[in-house]
């Protein structure tokens, strides 16, 4: 998983350096920085955990996910809606993801190395 973390660093670290612009203000109600990659850390880590676990079918998983996402959005006070809208925001603008897959790598970095993973 942080392999495949690190070459979207990468793609959006070159397109970051291309674009050398200042970072554009997010739209009003959009999830702040830090806070959607803590989101994203958990959602990751979910998405990795159930992928682990055998479900008879696809469809187990996926409301098994569900029930997993809502729980993380409860716990930021957030509702899918405000993450999507957000989430929209940050994939058109490479400047800011960049900066959040940083922070989600570095988050990921600190619990692997407090073996939390």
């Amino acid at each position: 998983m942080i392999f495949s973390t690190k070459k979207i660093l990468l793609l959006f670290g070159m397109a970051f350096l291309s674009a050398c612009s200042t970072l554009p203000t997010p739209p009003k109600g959009t999830i702040e920085a830090k806070t959607m990659a803590d989101v994203l850390v958990e959602i990751h880590l979910t998405e990795a955990k159930l992928g682990k676990v055998s479900f008879q079918d696809y469809d187990s998983s996926k409301v098994a996910f569900r029930d997993f996402e809502k729980r993380i959005f409860r716990k930021y006070k957030i509702d899918s809606v405000t993450y999507k809208k957000s989430y929209d925001f940050y994939a058109t603008e490479p400047e800011w993801m960049v900066q959040i897959y940083g922070d989600v790598n570095k988050i990921l970095e600190e619990k692997k190395k407090k073996k939390v993973l």
